[in-house]
C-alpha cells in the first residue's frame, strides 16, 4: 500500500543527508588562498555587506552542493552555500567559525548558519545574507534567541572528530 506521509519523510531525509554531505564535503575545502575574496572584506559585517550586494539567495531543490569558489562564480546559493563561504572569509580574517545545520520542529527542516564566539565571549552568526549579533553566551542559546523552534544543532562539520550534538 502507498503511503504518500512515508514518501514525505524519505525526502525530507534525503534533503537534510544532501546538506550534511555538503556541509562535510566543505569541510574538507583546505583553503589555498585562491578565492577572489574583496580586499574590502575585513569583518563579518563586511561579509554579510558582501553576500547581501553581490550575492543571490536561492533556494535548491534538488540541492546541488556548491563549494565556495562555485558560489563566487554563480553568485548565487542557499543556507550551506553562504554558511560555508562565510566560514572560509571568516577563516581568512582570523576568526575561527562552525558552519551548522539546525533541525527546525516547526517546518521539518534544515538550516545552515556560520556561527562563532565573539571576543566578548558571545555567539554571532551569519544566516544567509544577515548578521546576527545575539548576546548569548553558549551557541544552543544564540540559535534558539532566533529559531526557537530548533529542535537539535548539529555541530563542527569543520572538525569530524569532534561533532557533537546539542538539543
Amino acid at each position: 500500500m502507498y503511503s504518500w506521509e512515508g514518501e514525505i519523510k524519505m525526502k525530507k531525509i534525503i534533503l537534510i543527508a544532501l546538506v550534511l554531505v555538503h556541509l562535510l564535503s566543505v569541510s574538507c575545502f583546505a583553503g589555498d588562498g585562491s578565492l577572489n575574496i574583496p580586499s574590502y572584506v575585513k569583518s563579518p559585517e563586511d561579509v554579510a555587506r558582501w553576500f547581501s550586494h553581490d550575492f543571490k539567495y536561492q533556494l535548491m531543490i534538488p540541492k546541488t552542493p556548491q563549494t565556495p569558489e562555485e558560489m563566487l562564480s554563480s553568485k548565487g546559493g542557499d543556507c550551506d552555500d553562504f554558511a560555508a563561504l562565510a566560514s572560509e572569509a571568516l577563516k581568512r580574517m582570523g576568526i575561527s567559525s562552525s558552519v551548522v545545520a539546525i533541525m527546525l520542529n516547526d517546518w521539518e527542516f534544515a538550516h545552515a548558519v556560520c556561527i562563532w564566539k565573539e571576543k566578548d565571549g558571545t555567539y554571532s552568526f551569519i544566516s544567509n545574507q544577515e548578521i546576527r549579533r545575539t548576546g548569548e553566551n553558549t551557541m544552543d542559546g544564540a540559535i534558539k534567541k532566533f529559531y526557537p523552534a530548533a529542535k537539535k544543532i548539529l555541530v563542527n562539520f569543520d572538525r569530524l572528530q569532534q561533532r557533537k550534538y546539542i538539543s
